[in-house]
């Protein structure tokens, strides 16, 4: 009989280690997983604020170019987006360190100060040249560090890349 018991309390034991084990495992994969969706999600959304403000560049610039006019109400409303972008993007630099890697926070600072900086131009037109290529500089730096941080460029990746034929 005591075998039994001996038997009963080491596989009872056992059972609730294990169990412990996993659910620590399962809640540390679920925290990583929610933590790797945020970093999608902020990434996007500085992207996304990226382009609204190369947009209004490029439409300044393309407008200029061909000597027409938007109408008062298109220029405000695409005024005022490309401002909202730029507070999403001062958003995304305060929240960084929560979120970002610090090189991506490099990256947003120096595309304000590009922003910033282009104010100094004296005509319009290469305001928004310089506007458009800080931006520009910034997407292609966010990227690469997005892709790098959200583990998109691993071995796997690249094995696959190899494998498959070029178009």
């Amino acid at each position: 009989m005591p075998e039994y018991i001996a038997t009963l309390s080491i596989s009872i034991i056992v059972a609730i280690v294990s169990a412990r084990v996993t659910v620590f495992w399962a809640l540390r994969r679920f925290r990583e997983e929610q933590m790797w969706s945020r970093k999608v999600d902020e990434y996007a959304a500085i992207l996304e604020a990226l382009h609204v403000v190369k947009e209004e560049a490029s439409d300044y610039m393309l407008e200029t170019e061909e000597n027409r006019d938007r109408s008062e109400e298109q220029k405000e409303d695409s005024y005022g987006k490309s401002r909202e972008a730029q507070r999403r993007i001062q958003k995304a630099l305060d929240m960084g360190g929560f979120l970002l890697r610090s090189d991506a926070n490099t990256a947003l600072i120096d595309v304000l100060k590009g922003i910033d900086s282009a104010k100094d131009q004296p005509k319009l037109y290469d305001q928004a040249g310089d506007v458009f290529d800080a931006i520009q500089k910034c997407v292609n730096s966010i990227s690469a560090i997005a892709k790098e941080d959200l583990g998109l460029t691993g071995r796997w990746r690249s094995y696959w890349k190899r494998r498959t034929p070029h178009e």
